[in-house]
């Protein structure tokens, strides 16, 4: 009776016919496994299976108190044939229950634990889907958390995907050829592998490398345009060297190193053909690209910046030349002087002065002195001299052209006075016994053009010099001009 008991489920109450204890051992049976299943990772709570067992063992007790209180004879023949036979075999389900149910618990703990790396996982993936350095190591955190120390877990074989698609949204400017943006985050993806472990990484270690050289050379090759293109004459700021210099020293050995110099090379060819043919119009970008050359760092780039100063140089004095012929005499005369203070030991100085003095000429007084060019040399033969003296307040500069091209200044005469007319300073101009500031030229025979400079104001005329002659001119100031008489 009591080992029939023991199984929870009355039965040695069914053979004495005692329902009500037998119904009561039903219901804590039942009750137990209602609050057992389904089975949690926790188990169930302790004092359950201890009541449980509180009252099988009473039940027990007491089926086998009142299976003695029953009359021997039917007692007996009840439970002599299977009653001890039928209690060891039911005590089994009790103890197959608790088994299964510590499998099923063990096995409920497992999920949940395979449940809880898959949602760090999970958490991962949506700091990598929102961006950003900072969730990109947070997610690098739990990869390597989940690959480390929970290596047998379903998460762990799913980390490489997660890896991937890291990298994948991490290079997504490089993949859209945002060149300029993706050299930041692709360092950041190089640097990875001296952060955690290689092995995680796997063959991604060393995957960024090429992009961020080829994305460094790009980018330097957009805003290399956009420098030459600049209009910012010189105070442009260089905004590609930075790109070139980075992708020498981070990826010395990358084909695009090379790449960049072919680059510059064919580029400088290209504005040297240009400067042959619109020397004008190459100047700017000479300039540019002179001043991107000076802040490369590397060592090929002193070649660079010495064949465009050159070519720029050229081009300064082409222009120049170019201008004059296209009868721009104020554009050439510009241009020509500032090659003269430019490149001041310049073997073209001189004659970059000598144009310049016949363009101002020539657009001050008559397109005539700027017919063509102005002789680099004079002729041979006689000279005349040519006297010029200056009676009036305020230095005098006078230009000429013709045979010979030249600039000369007089002092101010600061005692002389200003006439009152052409006619008086015709008559009484450089006279009497007062030194006035003067100047002798020996010039070829021929056509002059001269202009006149005093005080702002300014005067053109025309001489004709010829053989056996000597020349005197007074230079004096009256209310109405300020240059006389030959």
């Amino acid at each position: 009776m009591a080992l029939l008991n023991l199984s929870g489920l009355g039965l040695g109450y069914l053979l004495i016919g005692r329902w009500l204890p037998m119904v009561a051992c039903l219901a804590a049976t039942g009750l137990t496994v209602v609050v057992a299943l389904p089975v949690e990772p926790d188990g169930i709570p302790g004092a359950v299976p201890i009541l449980w067992l509180i009252v099988s063992v009473a039940s027990a007790v007491h089926g086998a108190w009142r299976a003695m209180g029953e009359p021997t004879p039917s007692v007996r023949d009840r439970l002599i044939p299977f009653a001890l036979p039928l209690a060891l075999a039911l005590l089994a389900v009790p103890a197959a229950a608790v088994i299964t149910h510590n499998s099923m618990q063990r096995a409920a703990q497992h999920e949940a634990y395979e449940q809880l790396q898959l949602s760090r996982l999970a958490e991962a993936g949506k700091l990598v889907r929102a961006g950003g350095q900072v969730r990109f190591d947070d997610a690098l955190e739990i990869y390597a958390d989940v690959a480390e120390n929970h290596a047998h877990s379903r998460a762990a074989r799913q980390v490489p995907d997660g890896i991937k698609k890291l990298y994948e949204r991490a290079a997504l400017p490089y993949a859209l050829g945002d060149y300029c943006d993706a050299p930041p985050i692709l360092r950041y993806l190089r640097d990875l592998r001296t952060k955690v472990d290689p092995a995680l990484l796997g063959d991604r270690a060393g995957w960024p490398d090429e992009p961020l050289a080829h994305s460094l050379h790009r980018c330097g090759a957009q805003r290399f345009v956009d420098d030459l293109d600049s209009k910012a004459g010189e105070d442009m700021i260089v905004t590609s060297a930075a790109q070139f210099n980075a992708l020498s020293e981070e990826a010395p050995d990358s084909p695009f190193v090379e790449k960049t110099r072919k680059l510059f090379e064919d580029k400088v060819a290209e504005l040297e053909k240009a400067a042959a043919d619109d020397p004008c119009g190459v100047r700017p970008t000479l300039r540019n690209a002179t001043a991107v050359f000076e802040d490369i760092s590397a060592g090929y780039a002193d070649a660079l910046v010495k064949s465009t100063s050159t070519t720029l140089q050229e081009a300064h004095f082409g222009c120049g030349v170019r201008e004059f012929k296209k009868k721009k005499f104020a554009a050439a005369q510009a241009t020509l002087t500032s090659y003269a203070k430019r490149y001041k030991t310049s073997r073209q100085a001189a004659r970059a002065r000598q144009i310049a003095i016949a363009a101002e000429i020539a657009d001050q007084t008559t397109k005539k002195a700027g017919k063509s060019l102005p002789r680099e040399k004079p002729p041979r033969g006689t000279r005349m001299a040519v006297t010029f003296r200056n009676d009036g307040k305020g230095k005098v500069e006078l230009l000429y052209t013709g045979p010979t091209t030249g600039r000369i200044v007089l002092k101010s005469c600061g005692k002389c006075k200003i006439y009152p007319s052409e006619k008086a300073g015709n008559s009484r101009g450089c006279r009497g016994s007062r030194s006035y500031p003067k100047t002798t030229l020996l010039l070829p025979k021929g056509k002059y053009y001269l202009l006149v400079k005093r005080d702002g104001r300014t005067d053109g005329h025309t001489w004709n010099i010829k053989p056996g002659f000597s020349y005197t001119s007074c230079l004096f100031v009256h209310k109405w001009s300020i240059f006389d008489r030959l």
